[in-house]
């Protein structure tokens, strides 16, 4: 255990030094090399976090690493403009004109929000609502750094539409996720540092996604200083996966309520106004419509926006069914409680009655011996022998009949047609299994159980009140009779 801890701490302190001297370095090599082996190290940056994910997930032993593996995918996507660019323009002589090679980069970047979505997902018990909230106000503010720093340059540039999407789709995708793994770094402390550095990576390709459109011109070509940004988020990667936190990234440690006040909903439908409104400047000044910003705005958010709102109906659903089964089951035993069996009952003698059922029979349970276990051992341990009680009751009778609680120690279970010698057999059985020795509390304990049979056959007009009562009653005579027994013996 102790070489355990030594080992990590020292893995933690190699990537916490490492990260920077990485970055100087293959900025240093790479702005003062000539042009091929300067690309060749920028291409070495692009493949460091590819070769870091599968080690990251060998030596912190990832539990479901699917977040690690789409990161995997991800970066060797965003990898390929700098291998194509490696094959075309220095070796070839041409002008790096492929889109391919850059939707290439876009799907990288899909990828890694899909990693964001499994890492959101792994914590979404613990906070759904809010990653969600979350990730809608990070696409609402995308369109930000979008129209005000990217689209300027692009369009004087005259960047092909191709083009423009591609960037489109990665700055909208970058601010979600930044904005869902904001809210996650919310529910979780043992995974701060791998979260630390993604945001570093997402932060730097903001940057860099900005420093190159300032630079850049139509073929692709841009001021040679603004790619050492993107070995920030390189090797940002690779910190976070080699860092220990790695395998606890998709642990959360606690929950967050889902705040759905007015305010939340307010700051939400604020932020989601932001890019319709931004296109809207945009024609007002006298610009052609930002329709990459609206359509990709919406391609994004209404899939996020109809979770959201699924989630919300299943939360009411499921609030609405857990009052429902607390109304009508025993807090304590989980059975049907006394409304229940009243209900139970009534819908079955009007079978009876109308000649659709045979028999119905009640069989009305008091426990013997239970007032000692609770008074001698505790409230709790007869808790529990209620407990083991009604599940022993549950599992001694068929699956169609009913078995409920009244309240204190009284049980009833509803037998429909069930004649009266099977009756007999059913409460023999029940009184033979009752009687087995219960362990709670550090302690062997024994109940037994007087039990009263009530039996209403075809056309009985009996209430249930009424057939309840004449089985309460055969259970006092049978309560009474052993106590004679008991006396005379």
């Amino acid at each position: 255990m102790g070489c355990d801890v030594q080992r990590s701490v020292t893995l933690v302190r190699c990537v916490h030094i490492g990260w920077p001297i990485a970055i100087i370095t293959f900025s240093v090599l790479y702005l003062t090399l000539p042009q091929l082996p300067g690309d060749i190290v920028y291409a070495i940056a692009a493949l460091t976090p590819v070769a870091a994910v599968p080690i990251g997930i060998r030596v912190h032993r990832v539990d479901r690493p699917l977040h690690a593996y789409l990161l995997l995918a991800s970066m060797a996507l965003m990898a390929v403009p700098s291998i194509a660019w490696i094959m075309q323009v220095d070796l070839q002589g041409q002008r790096s004109t492929s889109a391919e090679f850059y939707l290439a980069a876009a799907a990288g970047y899909l990828c890694c929000m899909a990693a964001s979505a499994v890492i959101v997902a792994r914590h979404a018990p613990s906070d759904p609502g809010g990653v969600l909230q979350a990730a809608l106000v990070g696409l609402g503010l995308s369109g930000l750094p979008w129209a005000f720093v990217i689209r300027p340059v692009m369009l004087a540039a005259r960047t092909s539409l191709i083009m423009q999407s591609v960037v489109v789709i990665v700055v909208m995708s970058l601010m979600t996720i930044m904005g869902s793994l904001l809210r996650v770094a919310a529910t979780t402390r043992q995974a701060k540092a791998s979260l630390a550095y993604l945001f570093a990576a997402l932060i730097s390709a903001l940057v860099a996604m900005a420093l190159v459109a300032l630079t850049g011109d139509h073929y692709g070509a841009h001021a040679r200083w603004a790619d050492t940004v993107w070995f920030i988020g390189y090797f940002s990667v690779a910190a976070a996966v080699l860092h220990p936190a790695l395998g606890k990234l998709t642990t959360p440690q606690r929950a967050h309520p889902d705040d759905m006040s007015t305010r939340s909903l307010s700051t939400t439908g604020v932020v989601l106004s932001v890019n319709p409104l931004v296109s809207i400047g945009s024609l007002l000044v006298g610009n052609s419509p930002d329709v990459l910003l609206m359509s990709m705005s919406a391609l994004i958010s209404v899939p996020l926006l109809l979770i959201r709102f699924w989630y919300l109906g299943m939360q009411r659903l499921k609030a609405e069914r857990a009052l429902a089964y607390q109304a009508a089951h025993d807090e304590l035993t989980g059975l049907p409680n006394r409304r229940t069996l009243m209900e139970r009952v009534d819908a079955a003698l009007r079978d009876v009655r109308d000649g659709s059922l045979d028999t119905l029979a009640i069989l009305f349970f008091d426990l013997d011996g239970f007032k000692p276990i609770n008074d001698g051992l505790g409230h709790q341990a007869g808790d529990e022998v209620l407990r083991v009680v009604g599940q022993r009751l549950k599992r001694c009778v068929r699956g169609v009949d009913v078995v409920g609680r009244l309240g204190g120690d009284e049980f009833l279970v509803m037998c429909a047609g069930m004649q009266g010698r099977t009756v007999e057999d059913v409460v023999e059985r029940l009184r033979t299994e009752l009687g087995q020795p219960i362990h709670v509390a550090g302690n062997s304990c024994t109940v037994g159980a007087s039990i009263g049979a009530a039996i209403a056959t075809r056309g009985s007009t009996v209430s249930a009140d009424a057939l309840i009562a004449e089985a309460d009653d055969a259970m006092y005579d049978v309560k009474r009779t052993r106590k004679d027994n008991h006396s005379a013996a």
